[in-house]
């Protein structure tokens, strides 16, 4: 619910922002991210959703082949295997990943040229990104647009929301996506990311509302570390004639 409640004041046109010009109308997300429960107590879904699950999710993750079990039981849900494209590997790797630095340094120019230590240790990244040539530029457009084609032409042919086992590539392109808790592994949390078509933040809400509202994995925190008490060392008081020769 908090994510919908911020997304709805961050979210959608804004009259002081050219570029958030002919963007659809903001849905209710506060509403998506309510729970639906039947007379009976049943929660379901607000509209049948086929999740998409990729090659390997649950590969060394037992929390992740638990959180398919709770969805497959809601109504309206229906787990779909989705393979993805062949060069998906290349398209998403580092390589691809670097040319696109441009994009997140452009806004940032003006702090870059005024003082490089508000960016800690990842300024040679953020710099990298002024650096790209024209040509280098335009071939990480192209790779864009083919990713983008890529996934929306492969697995949401398929799907209308996609598991991943990390933000890439929908933080590349643009597209929602939403990370939840499914559970605890060795004693640290573990999360889910679940990724959308343009403009769907609403189906995503929808999806996790109904997992939340059957699980509590949201409202539990891992356990405080033990701290090992700390041993106190006496040293022994050394005189100027002593002090003055350890120092030598």
């Amino acid at each position: 619910m908090d994510a919908a409640i911020m997304l709805t004041v961050m979210a959608g046109p804004d009259a002081e922002d050219p570029r958030t010009r002919g963007l659809p109308r903001l849905p209710n997300l506060v509403r998506a991210a309510t729970p639906v429960v039947s007379s009976k107590g049943k929660v379901r879904l607000r509209r049948p959703t086929r999740i998409g699950v990729p090659p390997g999710f649950t590969d060394g993750i037992a929390r992740r082949s638990a959180l398919l079990d709770t969805l497959a039981d809601l109504p309206g849900v229906t787990l779909v295997e989705i393979r993805y494209p062949t060069d998906w590997s290349t398209l998403t790797g580092s390589a691809f990943n670097a040319a696109r630095l441009s994009e997140r340094t452009e806004p940032f120019r003006r702090w870059l040229r005024e003082d490089l230590t508000k960016f800690g240790v990842s300024v040679l990244s953020w710099l990298q990104g002024l650096m790209l040539s024209g040509d280098e530029w335009i071939t990480a457009q192209r790779a864009k647009h083919h990713l983008l084609r890529a996934v929306l032409d492969g697995p949401f042919d398929h799907c209308d929301v996609l598991l991943q086992t990390s933000p890439v590539p929908f933080d590349i392109l643009g597209l929602p996506e939403i990370g939840f808790p499914i559970g605890f592994t060795a004693g640290m949390p573990t999360g889910a990311i679940l990724g959308g078509a343009p403009y769907e933040e609403d189906r995503l809400l929808e999806v996790v509302a109904a997992y939340q509202a059957v699980t509590d994995w949201h409202r539990r925190r891992p356990a405080d570390p033990v701290l090992e008490p700390v041993k106190r060392v006496v040293r022994p008081l050394l005189n100027a004639v002593e002090a003055a020769a350890a120092s030598a």
